[in-house]
């Protein structure tokens, strides 16, 4: 078992939120391309790592 596995879920995906944030309001990413995720609850698993991040 991975030890990140064991840790809470919300740090990394609150870090992963907010990452995603900057990059709209940077223009890195238009909002166009992250519409079609609204409303939706999306899952990132990084199996090696041991880590799941879940955005809603």
């Amino acid at each position: 078992m991975k030890l990140l596995a064991l840790l809470p879920q919300w740090p990394p995906a609150q870090a992963l939120s907010l990452a995603l944030n900057a990059a709209i309001l940077g223009g890195i990413i238009s909002r166009d391309a992250l519409e079609p995720l609204r409303g939706k609850t999306v899952a990132l698993e990084a199996s090696d790592l041991g880590v799941r991040l879940r955005l809603a």
